[in-house]
């Protein structure tokens, strides 16, 4: 069956469709889309594809809409297909004026039943947790949306509906997904976040469908690997001696977290006025809005030192450019014994041996801080206090116990040492 009828072109800064029911160019039917492009954005247009080059910043969400548009178009051709069997005995003029009558009335169902429809309610949704969520969570559900759309148009073939959120969906979405070379566990937080969704919408009564509530609407994960670098390797750090002033700010920047604590989102809202001679004030965190008070340990205050004439308390990179830096900086350093990164993919589990250096970036900080404080001791609430953690819960999952800790607990709680 022919289904490939859609072709997409740029005339006069707007995105065309035309649709061949069948051959000669004549017979073509010619629709404008939403799309508008100014000559700049002209320029990301892939002729070849009809659609627009990954460079452009837009290029996935109008990809989408127009994946999504070809997908009506090719429902309806499936619809008339269905009817007549070979269109080609058809008059032609007849077709089209049937074909256009589907799309209108389409259109026309969906503006009046659109109200609980999957994607509208979709929207509702984004707009109340526009009000609730930090940016960071905001991209996850986008990040979902824009997966939804691509299985939907590209892979299932077919509208996405509540009623249609089952297991059969569940089990098509992870194919999709391991085909993009996921992990199980980046696959279940997909899914984990479509679940709240599909929670929030059933408790405002858009759908009654529960099949999303079922134990098994999930993926079997692993635990994650938790890299840490111990006091020891801080000390390394901060007494080596970079040639490149770049890694030793890097340096200086990464150690202050580590033994503060919090995310890469807030350092770079640090001030001066946040740090008196002996206490750290963070007022409002990027995630937790409570205020957070704690003392100032020996390193972080002669690291402070350095930069008390700066602008800033601490010199301020890019996410990313600061993970690169990072990297470097503890290779040059000889932060290099072997760590084990375990991934499960399809249900294989995967074990892959790395340099440590190569597994550390800025989040190693956060969860650096929370391990060493419970390796000293401090009770899980405490260390809560200080790293903006709600739960207990959540907190352990960025404490690294590893053997060498276990074994000195174990030695001191019977005495052994």
């Amino acid at each position: 069956m022919k289904t490939n009828i859609c072709k997409f072109y740029v005339q006069n800064n707007y995105v065309y469709l035309y649709i061949s029911l069948v051959p000669k160019r004549e017979n073509r039917i010619r629709l404008i889309t939403e799309i508008k492009l100014t000559d700049i954005e002209k320029k990301y247009w892939d002729t070849k594809k009809g659609r627009f080059d990954s460079h452009y910043s837009k290029a996935n969400e109008k990809n989408i809409i127009l994946d999504n548009l070809e997908l009506k178009v090719n429902s309806i051709y499936r619809q008339l297909l269905s009817k007549y069997n070979n269109l080609l005995d058809q008059n032609i003029e007849v077709v089209k004026n049937e074909f256009m009558e589907f799309y209108k009335n389409d259109a026309e169902k969906n503006e009046v039943a659109g109200e609980g429809t999957f994607w509208n309610v979709w929207e509702k949704f984004i707009n109340q947790k526009k009000k609730e969520l930090q940016a960071l969570s905001l991209k996850k559900l986008i990040n979902l949306k824009n997966h939804l759309q691509r299985f939907e148009s590209g892979y299932w073939n077919t509208e996405l509906s509540f009623d249609k959120i089952d297991m059969y969906f569940k089990d098509d979405f992870y194919s999709y997904c391991l085909e993009r070379d996921m992990t199980d566990n980046s696959i279940n937080k997909l899914i984990s976040f479509l679940r709240g969704f599909m929670n929030w919408s059933y408790d405002r009564n858009f759908h009654k469908n529960q099949q999303h509530k079922r134990r098994d609407f999930q993926v079997s994960t692993i635990s994650t690997d938790k890299t840490t670098l111990s006091e020891n390797e801080l000390s390394i750090l901060f007494n080596h001696n970079f040639d490149n002033n770049k890694l030793s700010k890097v340096r200086d920047r990464f150690l202050l977290q580590c033994y503060i604590g919090i995310r890469v989102s807030d350092m770079n809202r640090l001030e001066h006025s946040f740090f008196t001679d002996d206490e750290f004030h963070l007022h409002r965190m990027k995630k937790v809005k409570e205020p957070i008070t704690m003392p100032i340990l020996p390193i972080p205050k002669l690291i402070l030192a350095k930069y008390k004439d700066s602008p800033k308390p601490i010199p301020t990179l890019s996410d990313q450019r600061y993970n690169e830096y990072i990297k470097e900086m503890c290779k040059q350093a000889g932060i290099n014994g072997d760590v084990t990164k375990t991934t499960k993919k399809g249900g294989i589990v995967t074990e892959t041996v790395y340099p440590k250096y190569e597994m550390i970036k800025s989040h190693t900080a956060r969860r650096t801080f929370c391990t060493l404080c419970y390796e000293r001791g401090m009770q899980l609430g405490n260390i809560r206090q200080f790293s903006g953690h709600k739960t207990d819960k959540s907190l352990m999952n960025y404490i690294n116990i590893t053997p060498r800790h276990a074994t000195n607990d174990f030695n001191n709680a019977w005495r052994l040492t």
